[in-house]
């Protein structure tokens, strides 16, 4: 015989929490009678969660870098300031990592790390940001922070109120964002090389020293000839099979010096092949 119970009451530990679930519908399995339980403890847990953020010391991450200008530091904290004000939630303290990439390792992020150890050290019990590309460009660094946060009982939380559940929809569009976000990551750096070597064919100077072989003149690369008799020669030993170090004394014994003025090395030499074939390619 089925069962069929149209009313089924729950019982807590505690009796003075006793409580009935009344159904819409004769419950027709065990399934179906799971289901109702289910959904009664779900509320309860959500009642739960959300007196716990009622008033919860978070603690704020910012991370403003050189390739993405879109979201600046003011713009940022505007965010998570607003979201903060609107969800009872107290900012105990900022911490922010200037000029840095969100593909950094952990051990990269000291501002990062620093707010992990305001949650370890149970001053906070969230860790905002304003987007998850804020949190990092790496899918397995935005597991790694994750990790390390919910293992003390605390939440990450983005002030765009994307993906802050905990449910399995959430964690599939938190995936989701990280991978794009590292996509996005991937494509500005591919970008940018591609710009830099257009640049470079066309004799321009992209920044910093100048590559060896060339002197910068008002803002051009122009080819110091000496310094690519080097590389030629360089490259034509290497091809030759000689190590390292014979070619340094070979570079040594044709009058050939660093930009230092020094000796030739065997890191040295490495480093003028290196230019040498950056050369070729370009």
């Amino acid at each position: 015989m089925p069962f069929r119970p149209s009313v089924c009451r729950m019982v807590s530990r505690n009796k003075d929490s006793r409580k009935t679930i009344y159904c819409s519908e004769p419950i027709s399995s065990i399934f179906t009678l799971a289901r109702v339980l289910s959904l009664a403890y779900k509320r309860k847990d959500h009642k739960r969660e959300r007196e716990m953020t009622e008033s919860t010391p978070v603690v704020a991450y910012f991370r403003v870098s050189t390739d993405d200008q879109k979201l600046g530091l003011e713009a940022q904290r505007d965010m998570v300031q607003s979201y903060c004000r609107k969800n009872d939630l107290i900012i105990i303290a900022e911490h922010v990592d200037h000029g840095v990439s969100g593909g950094l390792e952990l051990d990269k992020r000291p501002a990062l790390l620093a707010a992990i150890d305001e949650i370890r050290d149970e001053r906070a019990t969230g860790l905002i940001v304003a987007k998850r590309c804020r949190l990092a460009r790496d899918g397995y660094v935005a597991a790694m922070v994750h990790r390390l946060v919910e293992r003390h009982g605390a939440r990450v939380l983005c002030a765009d109120g994307v993906a802050n559940g905990s449910s399995p929809e959430d964690m599939l569009l938190r995936g989701m964002l990280d991978l794009f976000a590292q996509y996005e990551r991937e494509l500005i750096r591919a970008r940018t090389r591609a710009a830099l070597a257009q640049k470079r064919k066309k004799g321009e100077h992209t920044g910093g020293h100048a590559r060896f072989g060339f002197d910068v003149i008002d803002g051009k690369e122009i080819e110091n000839e000496k310094e690519r008799d080097a590389i030629s020669l360089a490259l034509r030993l290497r091809s030759e099979g000689l190590s390292l170090r014979k070619i340094g004394e070979s570079l040594i014994k044709h009058g050939f010096e660093t930009r230092t003025g020094g000796k030739w090395h065997a890191s040295s030499v490495k480093c003028l092949l290196a230019a040498g074939q950056s050369n070729q390619s370009a």
